[in-house]
């Protein structure tokens, strides 16, 4: 097991630095962009932090010849007036609708973006979509089109940086954890769904309206259509997305189990999640252990392999986060954006985060292997097997959040 360590620390240096390669390889735009007509949907159900913020920087991309489309999950919203009123302020470049029917074999998400692009007429060749907390630079949904022009190309994607604004537990456990994910997302060509955009034909060609009717998380749905209509996805470095919010550790508990069940929503992955959750333990716990009982047995020999297992899989793990942080921040300057977030607190917290990050997912994992329902933004899902979700019941959003709480 300890050979099995030292091995996986070298690979997760070698996949770091493939990454870092696709982040310094700039993409020079195209000089010959016809910019195709493109439409921009965004699902609304409660008010996100900085909502108002992010819906004005989707209205001011530097893109001539595209619309926002935006529904909102009902009129007792809280995010309903604030929308309402940039529509009246920017009413040529935005579109407000509510939720008509909230069907209840999906997730009101999924619902409202099958709502949105059922209702696009042929005219729109491309379909960009963002989620709520999401600060778009302004030439965000030309780099996320300009990949489309390859015929082969079903999805173009950006992924999601954490740069939380306080040094608690649980905002720094997320903050690492998702450094990790976002090597699995690029490595094994899953989308994130926050930031993403179609050709039109494609989205047709995959059926993909009435798959999100079936669907209770978006990005796992996108994933399987793409793979079965034959289309490969490309990952976009300049459109990562910076997030500033904070969370809790007990609601990043409850956040990461929520994700493992977006991991295995469609049926097909729970081998896969095992797998994971057994390699975690192992890299975690296997040194540790070992150490222990070498010095039980006054073994040198296998203290010194543990100590170096241990050493190697940690140091890996830092100096893979070091280097994404590096690489993201030169991705963000260049789009203007704030990236001086670190601190003296932050570094205090840095150690118990790391570590968490590997322990919270397996105990999300533990969780979510019992769990046949979902909470989501105050409503209740039944997952009833793959493809198959019903909503137990539905209110409008009544919440309330403080500022730079991100909304679950």
């Amino acid at each position: 097991m300890l050979g099995y360590v030292i091995l996986c620390s070298i690979i997760q240096v070698c996949v770091t630095l493939r990454l870092l390669a696709v982040f310094r390889a700039r993409v020079e735009p195209l000089h010959d962009f016809d910019f195709p007509k493109a439409a921009i949907i965004l699902a609304i159900r409660g008010p996100d932090p900085s909502l108002e913020r992010n819906i004005r920087a989707l209205l001011a991309q530097a893109y001539p010849n595209y619309k926002l489309f935006v529904v909102v999950d009902h009129v007792e919203d809280p995010a309903w007036q604030l929308v309402e009123k940039i529509r009246d302020e920017i009413p040529d470049r935005i579109q407000v609708s509510v939720l008509k029917v909230p069907l209840s074999t999906c997730s009101l998400k999924c619902s409202a973006m099958a709502q949105a692009v059922s209702e696009l007429d042929a005219s729109y060749e491309v379909v960009a979509f963002a989620d709520g907390d999401v600060l778009a630079h302004p030439t965000w949904l030309r780099e996320l089109v300009e990949p489309l022009a390859d015929p082969s190309i079903g999805v173009s994607n950006g992924s999601r940086w954490y740069l939380p604004s306080d040094s608690g537990l649980g905002s720094m456990t997320r903050y690492f954890w998702n450094a990790g994910v976002v090597i699995q997302l690029w490595l094994n060509e899953y989308v994130w769904p926050g930031s993403m955009a179609f050709r039109s034909d494609a989205l047709n060609k995959m059926g993909m309206v009435a798959a999100l009717r079936n669907s209770l998380f978006d990005g796992p749905v996108v994933v399987r259509e793409i793979r079965r209509a034959g289309y490969n996805v490309r990952f976009v470095p300049s459109v990562m997305i910076a997030n500033r919010e904070q969370i809790s550790l007990g609601d990043f508990t409850s956040w990461a189990e929520r994700q493992t069940l977006v991991a295995s929503s469609l049926g097909t992955n729970w081998l896969v999640l095992g797998f994971n959750a057994a390699h975690i333990a192992i890299c975690v716990f296997a040194p540790p252990l070992a150490a222990l009982v070498a010095v039980g047995l006054s073994d040198s020999t296998v203290l010194g392999w543990a100590l170096l297992a241990a050493a190697s899989y940690w140091s890996a793990m830092s100096l893979s986060v070091l280097a994404l942080e590096r690489a993201v921040r030169s991705v963000l300057t260049l789009d203007q954006k704030e990236i001086r977030w670190f601190s003296w607190p932050k570094a205090l917290s840095a150690m118990p985060g790391i570590v968490l990050a590997h322990l919270v997912p397996l105990l999300a994992a533990l969780r979510a292997a019992r769990r046949r329902t979902v909470n989501w933004r105050g409503i209740e899902y039944e997952i009833r097997g793959p493809d198959e979700v019903h909503m137990l019941n539905y209110k409008p959003y009544h919440g309330t959040i403080s500022p730079g709480e991100s909304v679950l």
